[in-house]
């Protein structure tokens, strides 16, 4: 209890500390005017400071933090590394999950534009070809799908623009990473759940029958947390099997 307590202590005064001396906006500031390899430290240190510090993501959000990362490292991608995009992806993957008041900031930095191209170069996963997106991008890519259509559906149109249900039905079958699958059942979930919300009225509903298959090869995988993802996500295909036989043809086949 001592051990709690001074801890608790301790993480009290450097949050005290952080806030006074405007740690996070002085990070966010060194980020833009910092060379690539100075950029990557400084976005290290945002991670590890704003993670799971529900104090520190704010004042990251408030000072357009989310603007911040993705022009300097999402759109900057190919001078940075695959892990400081993983960090930036996990950041906003964050704030779509339990930010929800912050979704509108996230709409406006191109974001929604990006994520399709994070995915676009992962067209043969099943058979493990796609070698210009590395598995860890793709896996946080379909984890930021599935948050950013937790909570709303306006990324429903991106999705059938650029044939996201494609894609993430395609990294249902990867061979390798677990954590695609699982995280591509997940997006397929909430983007169902999302289509119908009002009872089915969206132009992204009219694809969902091509999720069927896929999700149902996911009900015996070996990652039980894959085959929760899948069966979740086939009960939301359900509820928009009134309005779209499609759907009930496939799972009838």
């Amino acid at each position: 209890n001592t051990e709690n307590r001074s801890h608790s202590a301790l993480l009290y005064n450097f949050h005290k500390i952080a806030l006074q001396f405007q740690i996070i906006s002085s990070i966010l500031n060194f980020l833009q005017i910092s060379p690539p390899a100075r950029k990557q430290e400084a976005c290290n240190l945002l991670f590890y400071i704003t993670w799971k510090q529900s104090l520190f993501m704010k004042e990251f959000l408030n000072h357009n933090g989310l603007l911040i990362v993705t022009n300097c490292i999402v759109k900057q991608r190919k001078h940075h590394s695959h892990r400081i995009l993983a960090q930036v992806l996990q950041i906003m993957s964050c704030t779509a999950r339990k930010y929800r008041e912050f979704y509108s900031k996230m709409q406006h930095t191109g974001m929604f534009e990006i994520i399709p191209r994070l995915l676009s170069g992962s067209a043969c996963l099943s058979n493990n070809d796609a070698q210009s997106v590395p598995v860890e991008i793709v896996e946080k890519t379909c984890n930021l799908i599935g948050n950013l259509c937790k909570h709303s559906d306006a990324f429903l149109d991106v999705i059938k623009k650029e044939r996201l249900l494609s894609m993430l039905c395609e990294c249902t079958y990867h061979k390798t990473s677990s954590n695609i699958r699982r995280f591509a059942c997940y997006a397929i979930g909430n983007i169902a759940y999302q289509c119908t919300r009002n009872n089915g009225n969206h132009t992204a509903n009219e694809y969902l029958s091509i999720c069927v298959k896929p999700l149902s090869l996911r009900l015996q995988d070996s990652d039980y947390k894959t085959q929760e993802n899948a069966a979740g996500a086939i009960g939301n295909l359900m509820s928009s099997a009134n309005n779209y036989p499609l759907i009930i043809n496939e799972i009838i086949q």
